[in-house]
């Protein structure tokens, strides 16, 4: 699958209904999993397929990653507290991601033969994110597992949102 950043592909929805639509496609895909998304405060953004490829891919990641045969996925959006930036938090039971492949993601971090990450997964899932002048953050969750946050600019409502 191509992904762009052409600007004629951005559409503008709801965080929720576009988190959920991806969320189903990775529902079928994976029916032993649970998948909940909750929205605390109604938000907009622009959305393409990099939108999609980043949520698929922390969706996957959580259920792929997680060490038992059901695993649960949760899913967050609300306004950051403090930059009133869109916020969409994933929350996954799997194991912490390890620090080498967080490193990567470190624009200053130097690539040798005995350092390096496993994949490019996480960096894909930032460049998307960018591409759409959003942020990754990841960090170990409360009790166990990973939260991944993705933060994105928040949009108007179109004219026909009601």
């Amino acid at each position: 699958e191509t992904i762009t950043t052409d600007s004629t592909a951005h559409a503008r929805r709801s965080v929720k209904s576009a988190v959920d639509r991806v969320a189903a496609d990775v529902r079928r895909a994976y029916p032993a999993a649970t998948i909940r998304v909750t929205e605390h405060t109604a938000l907009w953004v622009d959305v393409d397929k990099a939108f999609d490829h980043a949520i698929r891919h922390a969706l996957e990641n959580g259920i792929e990653h997680a060490d038992r045969d059901a695993p649960t996925v949760t899913v967050e959006i609300d306004e950051s507290p403090n930059t009133g930036r869109v916020e969409i938090r994933i929350d996954d039971e799997g194991p912490p991601i390890p620090p080498i492949e967080l490193d990567a993601l470190d624009d200053h971090q130097e690539t040798t033969p005995t350092r390096h990450g496993s994949g490019c997964g996480l960096f894909v899932m930032k460049w998307c994110l960018e591409s759409l002048g959003g942020e990754l953050r990841i960090e170990p969750a409360n009790e166990s597992g990973n939260s991944v946050y993705f933060y994105l600019p928040p949009k108007s409502p179109p004219d026909d949102a009601n």
